[in-house]
């Protein structure tokens, strides 16, 4: 058995692995979330019908930086267009600040 010298030892580097598994645990949440939100929704649905209450709803669908907006009163679009807003607002940021941090990260020293 051969004890390997420090030139042929290989450095395991993090960052791919990591990034990879981040990703992963982003989609499961996203389709948790979903899977939530759709059970609360009919849950709500059959509250709201027993106890006489009307029901909306909306959707927002962002294509790049610009939403579009899907809504069943005015009351809900506004909520809706004020929390995509912030969620532009937040990728933008991200789409600039991530690589930016990513390369202070990687970059020895």
């Amino acid at each position: 058995m051969s004890v390997a010298s420090p030139e042929q030892v290989e450095v395991f580097n993090p960052w791919g692995s990591t990034l990879v598994t981040l990703g992963f645990l982003l989609i499961f949440l996203g389709v948790a979330l979903v899977m939530i939100g759709f059970l609360l929704n009919i849950w709500s649905f059959g509250q709201q019908r027993v106890e006489g209450g009307r029901t909306e709803g909306g959707a927002v669908i962002i294509i790049g930086p610009f939403p579009i907006i899907l809504a069943s009163s005015e009351r809900v679009a506004k909520t809706l267009l004020l929390l995509s807003i912030v969620l532009v607002i937040l990728l933008i940021v991200l789409f600039f600040a991530l690589p930016m941090l990513l390369r202070r990260v990687a970059t020895p020293g």
